[in-house]
């Protein structure tokens, strides 16, 4: 999200939820059965869940709710997945030549 600018990423408290998150997932990794999607499943919803508290309920904030979960995901597609496909693209060839760009 590059249009968020610097002083709302860095507003009192984002620290130190980063530095919470890091080390809620150090310990998760440490578990017997590591970090899981349930894992991020739960921290996701819980971020969702006291949004909504905070905003109240309503169909405007489940709007708002829906817009940015689909907004995270593409972002998330965007910069993550589409360049690591594209990187194993180049190592081990496309499926198939309707995958050729070229």
């Amino acid at each position: 999200m590059p249009y968020i600018k610097q002083e709302r990423r860095c507003a009192e408290g984002a620290f130190q939820t980063n530095d919470a998150l890091d080390q809620w997932f150090s310990e998760l990794g440490n578990m017997e059965n590591g970090l899981c999607a349930g894992d991020l499943n739960y921290i996701l919803s819980m971020v969702i869940h006291k949004y909504t508290m905070k905003k109240g309920l309503s169909y405007q904030t489940a709007s708002e709710v829906n817009a940015a979960m689909h907004g995270a995901y593409h972002e998330y597609e965007r910069n993550v997945i589409d360049p690591y496909e594209d990187k194993k693209k180049e190592e081990n060839g496309s499926v198939s030549i309707m995958d050729c760009n070229d």
